[in-house]
């Protein structure tokens, strides 16, 4: 009887210094339950990480004109000014113009064109409203009877 209460005793002093499994933390653990279980004390699941910041990509615009006949190249929302730029003379090219000149290029920003009588005046700004009341204002002064002939923004795009 002796036997097996030593036997027992020992049994049990086996079960009562027993370590977790390897990679699962038993200091404060004591029934072994892995970290990713949400019972766990280690769980850390339910926390929510910050989102990473926003990447941001310039966009360029440009505009050229044939001054002698009227023709204009207008784009936006390109990755590079030189992108833009070539963009813009093609398609001031494209219906036949051979002085097409670079005006203005701009990025992140918007630009409009006050036509008037003979002459006109681009601008670029911040917001819409003030690139066509810059362009107004700069074709008054030089012409008459001047009007919004374009105006467009290429602002910045999120990559990422």
């Amino acid at each position: 009887m002796k036997w097996l209460a030593f036997l027992g005793t020992m049994i049990f002093a086996q079960a009562a210094f027993a370590q977790c499994a390897p990679g699962i933390p038993s200091a404060g653990n004591s029934g072994c339950i892995p970290p990713d279980r949400s019972n766990s004390p280690y769980y850390q699941g339910g926390q929510q990480t910050a989102p990473p910041p926003a990447v941001w990509a310039d966009r360029w615009g440009a505009v050229v004109v044939d001054g002698k006949t009227g023709q204009a190249g207008l784009v936006t929302g390109r990755a590079s000014r030189q992108d833009a730029i070539d963009a813009a003379t093609h398609d001031c090219e494209k219906f036949g113009s051979a002085h097409c000149k670079l005006q203005l290029a701009y990025h992140n920003q918007c630009v409009a064109i006050g036509w008037g009588q003979d002459r006109f005046n681009t601008s670029s700004a911040p917001s819409l409203q003030e690139a066509e009341s810059d362009a107004m204002n700069g074709c008054n002064r030089i012409a008459t009877g001047c009007k919004i002939a374009y105006s467009a923004c290429s602002f910045a795009e999120r990559v990422r």
